[in-house]
């Protein structure tokens, strides 16, 4: 999930100073995606709801949010992906990777008789990683990126009215990660390093009716004197 932006051309920002009618941003803009730095992430949100969906359909409303295997969405770090299913469960075998960001899946339905079937399901080969990472920037004169650091985000998977349930070969990653800084020392006219240890995240796991996780769980600290993450169950 890229965003883009018009940047101004130089020849028509003179024209729109000379006062000349401009009807249309795309007369004097063109749209670019610009360096990794200088993007914001673009959160996403996926929402399936009941309304207007009568009793009389209730089978419908099985389907909730389904993600295929080999389905990805990909996101810049620190952006948000939520997943909400008022209408069903969340069917998950594809990936989501939003490294730094936060990740939530729910399944929240309206209804108030019990439902057995309703869940988050993650299946064989079913990815979410929100893991520490690093964006490199412009280069100073000395050849050396600025950096923009971003500890683990977070994943919160819910059903708050069904089960949480991981079969084996899903993951789950909100790992730390172990970098470096790079910058010039004018005491010894020299480029220097110094390592950076960024923060694993953390994972959440609520349900109103059991869980069930066979698969992998994972938000380790990185280098000697990292962070590591956290790990929450609760049963509601």
């Amino acid at each position: 999930l890229v965003g883009q932006q018009y940047l101004l051309r130089d020849v028509q920002l003179r024209n729109v100073a000379s006062g000349a009618d401009m009807n249309s941003l795309v007369q004097v803009a063109d749209t670019a995606t610009l360096r990794g730095d200088l993007r914001a992430g673009v959160d996403l949100t996926l929402r399936s709801t009941e309304d207007s969906i009568d009793a009389a359909n209730r089978g419908a409303l099985q389907d909730g949010i389904r993600i295929g295997s080999g389905s990805v969405i990909n996101a810049l770090p620190g952006a948000n992906v939520t997943l909400e299913s008022k209408g069903g469960g969340i069917d998950f075998g594809g990936s989501i990777i939003a490294k730094g960001g936060d990740v939530k899946l729910d399944v929240a339905p309206t209804l108030t008789s019990f439902d057995p079937t309703l869940a988050v399901r993650l299946r064989d080969g079913s990815l979410i990683d929100v893991g520490a990472t690093v964006v490199d920037g412009a280069q100073n004169g000395a050849g050396i990126p600025d950096r923009e650091f971003h500890d683990a985000g977070s994943v919160s998977i819910s059903a708050m009215a069904g089960y949480v349930l991981a079969e084996n070969g899903a993951s789950v990653t909100a790992d730390g990660l172990a970098t470096e800084i790079r910058y010039f020392d004018t005491r010894s006219n020299t480029i220097v390093s110094d390592s950076v240890n960024l923060a694993g995240g953390g994972i959440a796991l609520t349900a109103s009716e059991g869980i069930l996780f066979n698969g992998d769980l994972s938000a380790k600290a990185a280098g000697v004197d990292g962070r590591a993450g956290s790990l929450d169950v609760n049963m509601t």
